[in-house]
């Protein structure tokens, strides 16, 4: 049988059992790559492929060029491979193959990345220029839920007015990443910009649905134009680099830093790993050196 006929079976499985079509477009074009390499170099037979095999590919990867001939970047590298081995890992689950060869092959780490959180001057200022935006109401809403939440992007566009509790001082977050159902909560500030922006900012006439951030045309706003909004805002605010997930990054910094604990950030962001949120503490971590290297009792003790 053809290795593209398990491809397409795997993809029905994961279709079965809920997998986003961003998801299934992403296995498909990722083992599509695979299947094209495993053919020319060993056997379209998964039951000949060995651990060394699936190394091989990985290697393979990390010498590759993207389509504009620069090098797989190390997050392109470490997605294809988590594809390729989620694939292989189902040809055993399906007692298609006779071992599980992905045991002992180890998916290539990403390197350690800084998350830059904006300034408390940075904040103040995207909340100033939102005001005075065009769409002042909304776009300050905006910035609220995103600086109190740590939505991701697509979760704040896919807010309706039935997610909010404005009394209870929580969102419903409906299938985020993960596909999980989350509670996240928010202050009296934010509050009281959603209540204003409901009452006062959101168009009621000519909008589709029931969605809570309305764009300009009266639909859905999609996340790149939510990506054109915060660059028009932080442009107006003069702020660099700004785009939205750095909001969820300033979030959760931020909530680390005035004593919030792990396990509940892993909530409130809606990971499905801890390892995830870990790389916040790491940071966090991170920044109290700097900051005690700066600071260190010790150097006014020295002779």
């Amino acid at each position: 049988m053809s290795a593209h006929v398990w491809v397409s079976e795997f993809l029905l499985d994961r279709s079965a059992n809920g997998y986003t079509r961003a998801t299934l477009e992403w296995h498909e074009h990722s083992l599509d790559k695979f299947i094209e390499w495993v053919e020319n170099t060993h056997s379209d037979d998964p039951s000949s492929w060995t651990a060394n095999t699936l190394r091989q590919y990985i290697v393979h990867l990390r010498n590759s060029l993207s389509r504009n001939g620069t090098p797989l970047s190390d997050a392109s590298v470490t997605s294809y491979t988590s594809s390729m081995l989620a694939f292989v890992k189902w040809l055993y689950e399906e007692d298609y193959i006779e071992k599980d060869i992905t045991k002992n092959v180890r998916k290539p780490r990403l390197p350690l990345q800084q998350k830059h959180a904006f300034t408390r001057k940075e904040v103040d200022a995207l909340l100033r220029a939102s005001l005075q935006s065009a769409q002042g109401l909304r776009d300050y809403a905006i910035m609220a839920v995103m600086l109190d939440c740590g939505l991701r992007a697509s979760e704040v566009c896919n807010l309706t007015l039935g997610d909010v509790r404005l009394d209870a001082g929580f969102l419903i977050v409906r299938q985020g990443k993960g596909r999980k159902d989350r509670d996240v909560p928010f202050d009296e500030v934010t509050r009281k910009a959603i209540r204003r922006y409901i009452q006062k900012g959101r168009r009621s006439h000519d909008v589709e649905g029931d969605v809570l951030f309305v764009s300009y045309r009266g639909g859905k706003l999609r996340p790149n134009s939510l990506l054109q909004l915060v660059k028009r805002i932080a442009n107006a605010a003069g702020v660099q680099d700004a785009h939205p997930h750095r909001f969820r990054h300033t979030f959760a910094l931020t909530f680390l830093r005035n004593g919030g604990d792990a396990l509940t950030l892993r909530r409130l962001l809606g990971h499905t790993s801890l390892t995830v949120t870990q790389g916040y503490v790491n940071m966090l971590t991170d920044d109290l050196k700097r900051v005690h290297e700066k600071a260190s009792p010790m150097k006014s003790f020295r002779g």
